[in-house]
C-alpha cells in the first residue's frame, strides 16, 4: 500500500521462529521525519524514546505470549492498538529511510468492507467492528488524553478476529491544535470548514446572489429559470461555508477534541451500514471535488438521497 506520506511493506522476519507472532510483520516506511516522530512519540510514551534503532520492544514468555522488555514499551494497550515491536532510522544508497514495524494485519476494514460482503448485512460482524472501535477511541481519549484523528477504514486492522487501529502520525494531545495531516473525507465540518476556506469575497457572492434573484423574478422560461435556481443553490452552499469559516471559529476549530475522532467514527460506521462512503474520495480518502468539500462544509443531517 502507498499513500502521499508512507508505503506499507510486508515482510518476513527470518530471525524469528515460526511460532513467533512477531515473525510476520508490516513495514511502515514514512518520508516525513515530523511525522515519523510523532507517531514514535505517541506510541512509546509521549517524547522521543530513549531506544536506538532496531532495539526490540516486545519478546515472548514461555507460552509464546508477547511481552514488553519494558524500556520505552508501547503505551497503548494491545487490544485497542497493534503494538510497535521496533523502529529503524537507517541510511541507504544516500537516502535515509524512517521505518515502523508492527505485527501484520490480516485486512484492514477498507478491504473488509469491499470483498467480504458485509456492509449493510451482516449486523453481528458490523457491531463487533463498531464496538472494538469505539473501545479502542475510549482508550486514547479516557486513559491517554489524546485523539486519532485520522479514523477511517484504512487505519483499523484485523489480527486474529481482533480490531485495532492503526497509523498515529496525525496523532495529538487534546488541547493540542490539530496537525497538517488528514483524511478529508472523515473531517467534522467545523473542521473542513476552516480547512477549505473558499477564495471568492463574500461581498461578491452576495452580489451575484443580489443579480440572479432580481433576474429570477423578472421571469422567463422554465429552462433559464431551472439554469438560475441551479447556480443560486450553488452561491447559497458557496455563502454558507465562507461564513461558517469566519475568523472567530478558526482558534477553535484547529483545537483537538473527542469529537474529531466521533464524527470520523460515524462516518466509518455508516459506511458499515451501508456498503459506501458517506461522502466521495479519492484514492487517499480525501474529498473528490469542490461540490463535496461544499456537501461537508455546510453538513446538517444524513437526507433520504444519501440513504438511497
Amino acid at each position: 500500500y502507498r499513500s502521499g506520506t508512507c508505503r506499507i511493506d510486508f515482510a518476513t522476519d527470518v530471525g524469528k521462529s515460526n511460532r513467533d507472532p512477531a515473525r510476520n510483520v508490516a513495514i511502515k516506511i514514512m518520508r516525513n521525519r515530523e511525522q515519523f516522530d510523532r507517531e514514535l512519540k505517541q506510541r512509546l510514551g509521549g517524547s522521543l524514546p530513549n531506544t536506538s534503532s532496531g532495539f526490540d520492544l516486545y519478546t515472548k514468555d514461555d507460552s509464546g505470549a508477547m511481552i514488553e522488555n519494558g524500556k520505552g514499551s508501547n503505551r497503548f494497550d494491545v487490544d485497542h492498538v497493534v503494538p510497535l515491536l521496533r523502529y529503524h532510522i537507517e541510511d541507504f544508497e544516500g537516502k535515509r529511510y524512517h521505518c515502523l514495524i508492527m505485527l501484520k494485519g490480516e485486512r484492514n476494514l477498507d478491504e473488509i468492507i469491499r470483498y467480504e460482503g458485509i456492509a449493510g448485512k451482516d449486523v453481528n460482524k458490523i457491531t463487533c467492528f463498531a464496538v472494538d472501535l469505539a473501545k479502542a477511541l475510549n482508550h486514547l481519549h479516557s486513559d491517554h488524553n489524546l485523539i486519532h484523528a485520522d479514523v477511517k477504514p484504512r487505519n483499523v486492522v484485523r489480527i486474529r478476529g481482533d480490531n485495532k487501529l492503526i497509523d498515529f502520525d496525525a496523532s495529538i494531545s487534546i488541547g493540542e491544535r490539530l496537525t497538517e495531516k488528514f483524511s478529508s473525507g472523515y473531517l467534522p465540518p467545523e473542521v473542513a470548514a476552516v480547512r477549505f476556506p473558499l477564495k471568492e469575497r463574500l461581498e461578491d457572492l452576495n452580489k451575484r446572489n443580489e443579480e440572479l434573484m432580481q433576474k429570477f423574478y423578472r421571469g422567463g422560461d422554465a429552462d433559464e429559470q431551472g439554469k438560475i435556481l441551479a447556480e443560486l443553490t450553488v452561491l447559497n452552499e458557496k455563502i454558507k461555508q465562507v461564513e461558517s469559516s469566519g475568523p472567530n471559529s478558526v482558534k477553535e476549530e484547529y483545537v483537538a477534541c473527542a469529537q474529531v475522532d466521533i464524527w470520523s467514527f460515524g462516518v466509518l460506521v455508516f459506511e458499515l451500514l451501508t456498503g459506501r462512503p458517506l461522502f466521495n474520495c479519492d484514492a487517499n480518502d480525501n474529498l473528490l471535488n469542490e461540490e463535496e468539500k461544499r456537501r461537508l462544509v455546510n453538513w446538517k443531517v444524513i437526507t433520504d438521497k444519501d440513504l438511497s
